[in-house]
This record gives C-alpha cells, sequence and structure tokens, in this order.
C-alpha cells in the first residue's frame, strides 16, 4: 500500500554458538539439524488425531525450524506487527496439529558412537520418530528432551527425522479448577505450537561424560565437582580422569552489533587442576557418579555483578592413556548464601535491584535482546533479573554470565490466567517434572542466584478459583514439595521462592510479595526471611485514573502524561522497599512499560504498519538459532543495531524514577505533583431555555428529566438559552434559521449539541463562518484554558474511556474550518486512544496506545465558543448518548455554568441501587402460573429465553409487560397471583462495574462482589446471559450469592423469583456489599440501558 524501502540487518539476528565447544571436538561432533523442514498441517483436529500420518502430504512452503508454524499470530494484532516469517501461509495459524520432517545425512565415521537427538524446546505434546520408529515422545514446553538413537540412525546415509507435535489446549481438560495438566508457563507458552529452539545431532564415543554439576564452596574454599559418566557398551570400562580451570576471556567486539555475540577463548594456562589416580570402574549399559574436588586458595578470581568473572572446566576422559571425551562447562567462582534475612554474595551482603518480564517471542529470541536489556537495567544502577513465567532459552543466563546480571530463574509454574488443572495429580506431576529439568539445564550457571518455582499459584486458587480448602491445602502442600525437590536438586542455591505466594505459609525460604502496599511491605520484611518485591506499581495496568493520583490532569493528557504518575509512584514503591532492607526490589516493569515501543524499519509513524515496514534477515540453512524473515514495527521496546535511525532503548519518566531510585545513596525525585485549584466565577441566570429541534428529538424529554424548563418558543432576550438539537435539528429550516440568527442579534446563547453531516447546512446558514466536519472518534477529551463553559471540570471529569463500551464513542465528528479558525477551543479530542490501553492485553497495549497517538486521525475540536458581538455561538459535537446515565453530572454542571436553573430531584431517578447499594428500583414483570415445585418452577423457562432476554420499558413477555417497579423501604412487593395459582416474578437490572471481577490479569487487588437477598421462596439469578446462581429452599431468611463475577463495565442482572405458596405475593429485598468500599462508590446502576 505504501511504497518503502526495506531495511536490511547484516548480521546474523541471533550470534549464538552450537552447544559442542570448540575444545571437546572431535571426541563430541554436533549437526545442527536447523533449517528448511518440510511441513504438513493438520485442520480441524482433535486430540485423537495426534497419530503418525499414514501418507505425508507437505506444503508447498517449508517451515523454518526453529519457528512455531502459527508464530505469525502471536498477540492480537493491535499493537506491534509481529508478522516473523511472511512466507508462512496464514492457513498454518489454525492448524493445530503437525508433522515436520527433514532428512539428514549422518556422516560415516559416526558409526560405532552414541548417536544423541536433541531438542532445546517443543512448544506441545511432541512424537519423534527416526527412520519410521519411535524414538521420543515428551509434552514439556519449554525446556530440552533428546533420545539416544544410536539404533535407529544409519550412518553414512540419509535418514528421515519426524517429528510431530500438537497443541497443548488440544489436551486442555476444562474444569472448575482449571483446564491444564501440563506446564504452559504464560502467553508465549499457551499460544504457540512448534519446534522453537534449535534442534541437534551429538555423536560421542560409547563412554563419555554424561552430566556434571560445578558446585563452588567459596565458605570453605572448595570447587567440587559432580560427574555422571554413561558407559553405552555392553562391557566393563575402566578410565581414568583429570580436569583443568581456565579463565574464560570475552572475545566479542565493542559495538552494538559485535558485543552480543558469543565469542571467548579460555587462557592457554590452568589456573586450577583436578589430577586422579584412582582408576574409575564403569559397568556396562549404566550410569557412575564420580565427585572430585579441589581447595582453592586464591587461584580463582570472584565472580561479582561488578566483576563477572568466568572460568572454563575442561574434564578430561581417558582409557588406556587415550583421551576418549572431553566436556566443558563454564562456570563463576561464586557463591550465594543465606544469613538470617540477609542475601549473601561471596559472604558480603548483596542488595538485588532487578526487573522481570515474559517471553515476548520471536523479538526475545536472540543474544542480542538480552545483552541489550542488560545494558539498560545498568544504566538504572539494577543488576538483577527475574526471567518471568517459564524458562528463558539458555543464551539469556550466557549473557546474563559475561555481563554480571544476577539471575532469579522462574519456571513455567504460573496460575494468573487461571489455566492450570489443580485438581489433577497429572498437573502436579508435571510440575516437578519442569523443576527437575529446568534446575538440570540451568545449575551451572554463575548469574543463578536463585529458583522461582512459581508464580501467584495460591492466591489464583483463593481468590480467582475461591478452591474449597482442601484444594488450596494441596497446593500449599506441592509448593512445599518443590521446595524439597529444589534444595535436593540443588543444594548450592539456598534461595527457593515463589512469586507472590504469600497468602499462607509455606516451606518457602524467602518471602517475595506482589502488589502489596505500605502494610503488606511492613509484613513482609518482618518475617526474619529474606525478602523482596517481585511485581508492583501500576505500570502494567494502571489507567489515567488511576496514575492521576500522583500527578492530576497530566495523567489524562498523554500516555507520557500517565508514565510521569506511575514514575512518582514507583520511585515511591523501590524507595520503601530499600528502606525496608530487601534483598530482592523491584516493580513490574522496565522492559516493556519503562520504555517506548520502538518503530523498527519505519520511516513514516502516521500510518500503520505495512509489510515492508520492519527490519529483514538474510536466512542460512543450518544455522543457530531461530532466522526470523522480518521483525516488525513496535514489537520490541531495545534495539540493539537493527535500525541505525534509532537508539538503543526511548525511555519513559519511569526509567529516570527507577534510576534514582537504584543509586546508592538514594537520589531525589518528583512528589505528586497537584492540580492548579479554579475559582469559579459567578454566572448569570438565564431568564429562558428554548430549545429549536425536530419532532423525533428527545432532549426536551431528556432535558427535563434532569428537572430543567424546556420551552419550545419564546421572546429570546440577551438573557435566553437557546439549545439547538443539532441531531434532530429543525425541519422548518427557513424560519428556524431566521428564529437562530435573531437571538443571535438579541446577543443570547446559542449551544448547538450534536452537530453532525446532517445538520452542518441549517448550522452553517445561521454561522458567521462555516464549519467542517472530518470523520474523528474518541472516548476522552481535554479541556483548553479556563472558559466559563467548563469551569468546575477538567480532564477526568471528560475522560469515557472507562465507562463508554468499547468500539462505542463519545465523539464521532471533530470540528474544523473558518469557525474553529475565529473561535476559542475549548474542548478537544485527547491524542491518546485510552481504550486501547485500559485492560487491554500485555502482549499489545504498550505499542497499541503508543500508535494511537502518532498514527493521523481527523480534526480533533469536539467544543468550540465563538463570541458574535455580545452573542456567543457555542458548537459540539460530543455524542453522550452511550452513557447519558453516567454523564448526567456532567451534562448538569456545563448547562449551570451557561446560567441554566436545575431541580436535582430527577437526576438519580432511573438508578436501581440507592447510595447503600440497596436495589431500591428495578424493571419487573410478574406472572401467575400453575401451582408447581419450587424446581419445576425455576426449571421451567416462561419467557422462552429468560436467560438472554435484556427487556425495556413496555417489553412484552408472557402476555404481560415489564414496567418499572420501586421499593418502599428496601421492600418490593412484586407479583400477586390470581386463586391457586402460583407468584413469578422476573427483575431486571443493569450495574456498572469499573473492572473485571474475574480476570485476575487486568489488575490486582481484585475485590469481590456479594449479593443478599431476602425471600420466601426459590430463585434464580443469571449474570449477563449466564444462570450464576439458584436455589430452591423455601424458607424466610437472607441468602448470600457470593462472588457475583462482573465483566468491566456495563453488566446485565436478571433474578427470578418463585413462590411455591399459593395466594402468597412475592415480597422481597435485595442489597450488594464488598469488603472493598472504594469498589462499591465506583459502581453504578440502571434500571434500562
Amino acid at each position: 500500500m505504501y511504497a518503502t524501502e526495506r531495511i536490511k540487518y547484516p548480521y546474523p539476528f541471533n550470534p549464538m554458538q552450537g552447544l559442542v565447544n570448540d575444545l571437546e571436538k572431535p571426541y563430541r561432533q554436533e549437526l545442527c539439524l536447523n533449517g528448511k523442514w518440510d511441513f504438513m498441517p493438520i485442520y480441524g483436529a482433535k486430540a485423537s488425531d495426534f497419530k503418525k500420518p499414514v501418507t505425508f502430504k507437505k506444503e508447498n512452503v517449508a517451515i523454518k525450524i526453529p519457528s512455531p508454524w502459527n508464530v505469525n499470530h502471536f498477540t492480537d494484532g493491535q499493537g506491534g506487527d509481529f508478522t516473523a516469517y511472511p512466507s508462512y501461509p496464514k492457513e498454518w495459524e489454525k492448524a493445530e496439529i503437525g508433522w515436520m520432517r527433514k532428512n539428514v545425512s549422518v556422516p560415516s565415521d559416526w558409526s560405532g558412537k552414541q548417536v544423541i537427538l536433541h531438542f532445546e524446546a517443543v512448544m506441545g505434546k511432541t512424537e519423534v520418530y527416526v527412520n519410521g520408529q519411535k524414538v521420543a515422545e515428551n509434552f514439556e514446553l519449554f525446556l530440552p528432551f533428546e533420545a539416544d538413537i544410536t539404533s535407529f540412525i544409519k550412518p553414512g546415509q540419509e535418514n528421515e527425522i519426524l517429528v510431530g507435535v500438537a497443541k497443548g489446549s488440544l489436551f486442555d481438560n476444562h474444569g472448575k479448577y482449571g483446564r491444564r495438566t501440563y506446564v504452559g508457563g504464560s502467553m508465549w507458552g499457551i499460544e504457540m505450537v512448534g519446534i522453537w529452539q534449535d534442534v541437534y545431532m551429538f555423536a560421542y564415543n560409547q563412554v563419555y561424560i554424561e552430566d556434571l554439576f560445578i558446585q563452588p564452596d567459596v565458605q570453605n574454599k572448595k570447587l567440587r565437582i559432580e560427574l555422571d559418566i554413561k558407559n553405552a557398551s555392553s562391557q566393563k570400562r575402566t578410565v581414568n580422569l583429570d580436569a583443568e580451570v581456565k579463565k574464560w576471556y570475552n572475545l566479542a567486539g565493542r559495538t552494538i552489533n559485535e558485543s552480543p555475540e558469543q565469542k571467548g577463548e579460555v587462557a592457554a594456562q590452568a589456573s586450577l587442576t583436578f589430577s586422579t589416580e584412582k582408576k574409575i570402574v564403569l559397568q556396562p549399559n549404566s550410569t557412575t557418579k564420580v565427585i572430585i574436588e579441589k581447595t582453592v586458595n586464591g587461584e580463582l578470581e570472584y565472580w561479582t555483578p561488578e566483576t563477572p568473572n568466568l572460568y572454563g572446566l575442561v574434564v578430561n576422559l581417558t582409557e588406556n592413556n587415550k583421551t576418549i571425551d572431553k566436556k566443558y562447562n563454564r562456570f563463576g567462582w561464586r557463591q550465594f548464601t543465606i544469613s538470617g534475612d540477609r542475601l549473601l554474595l561471596n559472604g558480603k551482603q548483596i542488595f538485588l535491584r532487578g526487573d522481570s518480564w515474559h517471553f515476548m517471542g520471536v523479538p526475545q529470541m536472540t543474544r542480542r535482546y538480552p545483552w541489550a536489556w542488560f545494558s539498560m537495567l545498568k544504566d538504572v544502577n539494577a543488576n538483577a533479573v527475574r526471567l518471568h513465567a517459564q524458562p528463558f532459552p539458555r543464551f539469556y543466563l550466557d549473557v546474563a554470565d559475561e555481563m554480571g546480571i544476577c539471575i532469579l530463574d522462574e519456571t513455567g509454574i504460573w496460575s494468573s490466567d487461571g489455566g492450570p488443572k489443580i485438581d489433577s495429580d497429572d498437573y502436579w506431576e508435571s510440575c516437578v517434572e519442569h523443576i527437575r529439568r529446568l534446575i538440570k539445564r540451568d545449575k551451572n550457571h554463575a548469574s543463578v542466584f536463585g529458583w522461582s518455582v512459581c508464580n501467584e499459584t495460591v492466591p489464583v486458587a483463593v481468590h480467582v478459583f475461591k478452591a474449597p480448602e482442601e484444594l488450596i491445602q494441596k497446593q500449599l502442600d506441592e509448593i512445599n514439595r518443590w521446595v524439597k525437590v529444589t534444595a535436593e536438586l540443588d543444594p548450592t542455591r539456598p534461595w527457593i521462592s515463589g512469586d507472590g505466594e504469600t497468602d499462607r505459609p509455606t516451606d518457602l525460604p524467602t518471602v517475595i510479595g506482589h502488589y502489596g502496599g505500605m502494610g503488606g511491605m511492613r509484613k513482609w520484611a518482618s518475617e526474619g526471611k529474606p525478602w523482596g518485591i517481585g511485581e508492583q506499581s501500576m505500570a502494567y495496568y494502571g489507567t489515567p485514573k488511576q496514575s492521576s493520583e500522583y500527578n492530576g490532569n497530566r495523567s489524562y493528557e498523554s500516555m507520557l502524561g500517565r508514565m510521569e504518575g506511575v514514575a512518582i509512584e514507583s520511585y515511591e514503591l523501590i524507595k520503601t522497599q530499600r528502606e525496608l532492607n530487601a534483598s530482592y526490589s523491584s516493580i513490574f516493569n522496565l522492559a516493556w512499560y519503562g520504555l517506548q515501543p520502538l518503530e523498527l524499519g519505519m520511516k513514516d509513524t502516521t500510518r500503520p504498519p505495512v509489510a515492508d515496514d520492519g527490519i529483514f534477515f538474510d536466512f542460512q540453512e543450518g544455522g543457530y538459532g531461530m532466522q526470523p524473515e522480518r521483525l516488525g514495527p513496535y514489537t520490541t521496546t531495545l534495539n540493539p543495531g537493527y535500525d541505525l535511525s534509532l537508539p538503543l532503548y526511548r525511555e519513559w519518566p519511569l526509567l529516570d524514577a527507577v534510576r534514582k531510585a537504584n543509586a546508592t545513596p538514594i537520589l531525589p525525585y518528583s512528589g505528586k505533583i497537584e492540580d492548579k485549584k479554579e475559582i469559579e466565577k459567578v454566572v448569570p441566570a438565564v431568564d429562558a431555555i428554548v430549545l429549536y429541534a425536530s419532532a423525533d428529538s428527545k432532549l426536551k424529554e431528556n432535558f427535563e428529566n434532569l428537572g430543567l424548563k424546556i420551552l419550545t418558543d419564546a421572546k429570546i432576550t440577551n438573557k435566553t438559552l437557546v439549545i439547538i438539537d443539532g441531531n434532530n435539528p429543525p425541519t422548518n429550516t427557513k424560519e428556524q434559521q431566521l428564529k437562530v440568527q435573531k437571538a443571535i442579534e438579541a446577543e443570547a446563547k446559542i449551544l448547538v449539541m450534536g452537530v453532525n453531516p446532517q445538520s452542518r447546512d441549517f448550522i452553517n446558514a445561521i454561522l458567521p463562518y462555516s464549519v467542517s466536519l472530518e470523520d474523528r472518534k474518541a472516548t476522552s477529551f481535554l479541556k483548553e484554558g479556563t472558559p466559563i463553559l467548563l469551569q468546575g471540570l477538567n480532564h477526568a471529569d471528560f475522560y469515557f474511556s472507562e465507562l463508554i463500551p468499547r468500539g462505542k464513542t463519545a465523539m464521532h465528528y471533530g470540528m474544523s474550518g473558518d469557525f474553529v479558525m475565529k473561535s476559542d477551543v475549548l474542548l478537544r479530542a485527547c491524542n491518546t486512544d485510552w481504550q486501547r490501553w485500559n485492560y487491554q492485553a500485555e502482549t499489545s497495549k504498550t505499542a497499541n496506545v503508543f500508535r494511537s497517538e502518532r498514527e493521523s486521525k481527523g480534526a480533533d475540536v469536539v467544543i468550540a465558543s465563538l463570541k458574535q458581538g455580545n452573542a456567543e455561538i457555542i458548537l459540539s459535537t460530543l455524542d453522550l448518548s452511550e452513557i447519558a446515565l453516567e454523564t448526567q453530572s456532567l451534562l448538569t454542571k456545563m448547562l449551570l455554568n451557561l446560567g441554566a436553573a436545575i431541580s436535582n430531584d430527577n437526576i438519580k431517578s432511573m438508578q436501581a441501587l440507592d447510595t447503600k447499594a440497596q436495589l431500591q428500583k428495578s424493571l419487573v414483570v410478574s406472572l401467575s402460573k400453575d401451582a408447581h415445585s419450587v424446581e419445576d418452577l425455576l426449571s421451567t423457562d416462561f419467557l422462552k429465553g429468560e436467560a438472554d432476554i435484556i427487556p425495556q420499558l413496555n417489553t412484552i413477555s408472557d402476555n404481560q409487560s415489564w414496567a418499572v417497579a420501586i421499593a418502599e423501604n428496601g421492600l418490593f412487593s412484586l407479583a400477586k397471583p390470581e386463586r391457586d395459582r402460583t407468584a413469578v416474578a422476573y427483575m431486571s437490572f443493569w450495574i456498572y462495574s469499573p473492572r473485571s471481577l474475574s480476570n485476575l490479569l487486568a489488575e490486582p487487588d481484585m475485590p469481590s462482589l456479594d449479593m443478599f437477598l431476602d425471600f420466601e421462596g426459590g430463585f434464580a439469578v443469571y449474570l449477563n446471559k449466564n444462570k450464576v446462581f439458584s436455589k430452591e429452599s423455601v424458607g424466610q431468611a437472607e441468602t448470600k450469592v457470593p462472588n457475583i463475577m462482573l465483566d468491566k463495565g456495563w453488566n446485565h442482572m436478571v433474578i427470578k423469583l418463585v413462590n411455591p405458596r399459593n395466594n402468597s405475593q412475592i415480597k422481597t429485598n435485595i442489597r450488594f456489599n464488598s469488603a472493598d468500599k472504594n469498589f462499591m462508590k465506583q459502581i453504578l446502576s440502571s434500571v434500562v440501558r
């Protein structure tokens, strides 16, 4: 659509090396199987369809391994352009099962070797076949698995590798307490399917080192090595072992493109040597554990964040004085320990200042990303990262080792989406196996200071699932089991934490809180354990309304303004954490919310991204790491050299606040910003309000409901307010235009409400200058200056983004033209579309709202005022029809500012709930039915769609009209049956919630809302067309309906009441309550919508 010159990056996307080090060759050999594979997608599949295909029907397009085949479908497409493989057909995104095939030429000299097929990570349930024979299966999304394929492979020939993968969600078992029996992590793991990390084939001699665990014991000056030596032969073997430790040097260049490269060497001279004359006897077809130790007397330099010294361990295995294997592993001479409530590194207390973030797919599938991320953290005085909600690729740990970033290595045991099936034993076993594999992979990294075994599992069980106590106790028992397993597998790291697991006591030796205020932080700091904060601040969820607590009107003006408020809050939070001696301090987060999305490869940001925008990459068959074809604009906040026109990162105010809070000593930062108080002027009262409108206009009725006295004709003076309904202008055009002209001559105030294309000609005929209209939608508006019309109001009053239904608007047209040029602009549409931020997906919201500020849109003027002599003409294109009830007070204030006199009697007349949240008005239909049991009455749908009905006044149901019922002293007296009949009544009303009560991801600290119904009979409760509660008992007692899980926005409730007693009238009172009183104050209600 748009002509643009593509930007091609001349370096490898991921400058990494393979898993066999040069020092290990030729005793270990490696084939990287990355590259183009044949692909066969299966559409419309069920779990039972996951079986080896009889015939392989390959696509015309090859899949580039590693990459999920639905990779272009990551995120909702509303923010960053995540199309990374434009060559992949769109249809692939719908396939939930896929088969991938590659023919591999195996070297002839691999004959007699042990051949291992290794997968770094596959997303989904996996089956692997070699030359038609099944060799492995796997259902672990993030960590390596491998198979010994020695007996299946044919050296010197072509060998077929066939891999089938089924999306994890195919095997979900939906229930009350979750659906996943596998560890799914967060966004990336839940959405993707396919081989997403490298595939290798290794060749070893029959006797080789299968695994090793390097255990620095700095306290006791010991270096301990545990080795597992595999004898895959059928004979007993006797071997010798020796080892050397050599200083590792980073040989990567200093430029932005060279620094992330995996390039290093060890010194020629050993710093430490192990030698053993003892012969090691290996039984056939077995694995033998061997432990060697060495005293360290100053030969090794410490690894610290400031001095990340690394060493290479090279272990030699010999048989009959001949080397048969070499194993290399890098490590750091360092030891993390715990003393009381302190975390120590090499015997000295260390305070970690960190960050955390989810894995966001392709932009993060390169060493260049952690290098840029960690460089930014160094810039803000940070030294730690929690790799959040899933195991990240191992190169993140490699880069952290090299740069001195302390890693809290977190599992994929993440519950915040309500996915884990906590009533399934299979799920708990998957968790333990997941932990085992994570520790096996990452245990030798110097940067890993501890293990985070889970994230928010207990809060979800308690507050989202509302699980019974036995299930909550099961969750606690499993956490304690994870602690025990972790400590057994890795006795060298005492830091074991569960992020946000502070609701109940556990065996966790640390305390890591989420989103606690001052009380929470003081409690966690007092528990006698190392404590910290894994997530805090409103950076990821805070709306302008919430951040305005810290900087007032500035928050509503732009994303910059919102981030200023977030920065002030975050600074105080980190400052408090540090003052309370947190071992780990952080907010959530810097990498995604502290930095601005970057328009990679896109020069014109006034339009949406197109296919030719972005950064493009070359492809190399057999190359290491993922090799995307493209990185699209706004998919990352970091630019490690891709686009020369952009910096490494572009920061929001949050970053500077964290930089100063992290400094030693802590540096000062801005405190709360208060809005300047506006002094309101006295407005002379008008003598009359005259409305000019068509017969179809509802404006007169609406104004009268507000308490206004409205005339349709009167003598106009300089004290008259003339209102014109722009949505329904007068039909007798010339006569009315003449009246308006005379009103202007009489120096009256003229207010035109709802200017639109249908009324533009009528309006232009009365204006001294013409007005033009441009398409423009907005849900938030900014006041200009201090106009009389808007005095006493501010940006918050015109912030409708959380009130108006998503997809709707409070403005269809912006004004331009000569009228606007000559007039005073009173109200403009906010340049930021807050609905593209509020409560949106984390993967897209940052770029979505940022783009809303940059991309072209129509004129923003929504209210403008022109003085014509002493007359004033005010034009408005505001359309508040979707939120008429919610904006009654706003409209009332504006009319008062024009001099109108208003009675307040009717302002709350259509609210369903009173100020104490008791139901006072409802739409009701009363029926009289043949006598039946309560069970039968509740199960019979008398309305032929009682769950789905959304009645209005006078709607006919079962030959009866819906009407407004008003409670007397809180008590409704409803259906009164005919003789020998049973009363049935339906009540309908609406409740507005400012936030979701079911989605913990939208915002933490979720309140709970209960309904209490006092009624002698049975009843059923429908919420948004779903039955959420039913009770058949007939005793007179107040019943609690717990956990009314409102959605954000307006929610429709229908209550069905049945009285089994013949001739008895239905009487009831209904009220709502929440422990969160602030939440209760924000609830709105309405009888009809």
